[in-house]
């Protein structure tokens, strides 16, 4: 089998500046947050499987009654 050397540079024609524009910069960053944001949203809105569950489970079954809470104070 034969042995190659190692590559150092892997792009060695890649220039990040060039990469993007100021322009093109600012709308991916605002459509990426704006994306987040909505995933966000989602997950608040229609909770999985595991949320649903852990928030029956640490529900409360028996309510205090109000005059109790009053006659402690």
């Amino acid at each position: 089998m034969a042995i190659l050397p190692k590559h150092n540079d892997r792009y060695p024609n890649y220039d990040p500046s060039k990469d993007l524009t100021k322009e093109q910069l600012q709308r991916f960053t605002q459509a990426a947050n704006s994306a987040q944001h909505k995933r966000e949203e989602i997950r608040e809105a229609d909770p999985s499987f595991m949320q649903y569950a852990k928030r029956t489970a640490l529900k409360q079954v028996v309510k205090p009654k109000e005059d109790a809470n009053k006659s402690l104070m």
